[in-house]
């Protein structure tokens, strides 16, 4: 391990002490295209490919799509002690 560089231990070691997720919810660009024009569960669409196509996994993830009034589901997460945006 001498050999190796710093950053890389601090990395490994930070990997071990903290277990961290990202939760990817919307795509609006990809490959150099602005996606924001398009329907959000369109987006959201491609981007649930994307995952299944890359294989990729935690600590990223996608968001689930709901389809229900804005504020029934704030209502629903607030409730769950979530955070999420109006």
């Amino acid at each position: 391990m001498r050999n190796r560089p710093r950053q890389v231990l601090v990395k490994r070691i930070a990997a071990l002490l903290f277990r961290l997720s990202y939760c990817a919810f919307d795509l609006l660009f990809l490959e150099g295209f602005d996606l924001r024009g398009s329907p959000l569960a369109e987006r959201k669409r491609v981007l649930e490919m994307l995952f299944k196509e890359t294989k990729l996994g935690s600590p990223v993830f996608h968001g689930e799509h709901f389809e229900m009034d804005g504020a029934e589901m704030f209502a629903r997460v607030s409730a769950l002690g979530l955070c999420c945006r109006r």
